[in-house]
């Protein structure tokens, strides 16, 4: 007969948020301290241990060879052009002349990794981000990039010209990494992390406690109980 009740109370156990929130006051020992460390580690791991990268945004305009005035024809292909200019300067060609300009300092792969090329929307204008260790590094690799496509890149795609609307950004900040961001990613996976940890002592708690179990997963009625002193009693002598 044990067995089957406790069979039962296997198969009725739900989830019962009100129950669940008590639990997690409950166990607020095994919460807090997965919440502190997430944010110290986050924290240890922004300022001490990731390195800090510098954005520098140029910007350029590229003028079509058959006219200068912009129609439905050029917006039709500006899309193309953010993958052009990403795969031309991505080239070893145009990167080994930006690493000249650098004096070596990173090699062709790394540079690469540096670069991003974007595109605003029904536009001609090209923005090329550079995002590297050293704020000077990367408003020099886009400035290089910046005279690298008026001198070559105008040639191979067959525009007019290309104008530089503005050079490089120099930044007194690292845009990464983002101590505050990183801090609110590390709240959210603390919480995550915790709120699995109560559910799973919540689902595989198969002990019944009070009357109220007993009345909801067993169908029985308590006619009495008995209360049970949890002091430590004193020895007779």
């Amino acid at each position: 007969m044990s067995e089957k009740f406790i069979s039962d109370f296997e198969n009725k156990k739900t989830v019962n948020f009100a129950e669940l929130m008590l639990l997690a006051i409950k166990r607020w020992f095994i919460i807090v301290p997965i919440m502190v460390v997430c944010l110290v580690l986050s924290f240890i791991y922004s300022t001490l241990i990731a390195t800090p990268m510098f954005d520098s945004t140029a910007k350029l305009y590229v003028v079509n060879k058959e006219t200068q005035v912009v129609n439905s024809v050029d917006f039709s292909i500006s899309t193309y052009l953010t993958n052009d200019f990403t795969e031309i300067i991505g080239d070893m060609v145009v990167l080994e002349e930006v690493a000249n300009d650098l004096g070596n300092k990173y090699d062709i792969d790394t540079l690469k990794g540096f670069i991003t090329v974007s595109q605003p929307e029904n536009t001609r204008i090209i923005e090329i981000t550079v995002r590297s260790p050293k704020a000077e590094d990367s408003k020099q690799i886009a400035d290089s990039i910046c005279r690298i496509s008026q001198d070559k890149l105008v040639d191979v795609m067959g525009f007019d010209r290309i104008n530089i609307i503005r050079n490089g950004s120099l930044e007194k900040y690292p845009s990464s990494p983002s101590t505050v961001l990183n801090l609110i990613y590390a709240f959210i996976f603390g919480a995550i992390v915790s709120a699995i940890i109560v559910l799973t002592i919540y689902l595989t708690d198969n002990k019944i406690s009070t009357k109220q179990d007993v009345e909801k997963y067993l169908n029985l009625s308590v006619l009495a109980s008995i209360p049970y002193n949890q002091g430590k009693q004193k020895p007779k002598y």
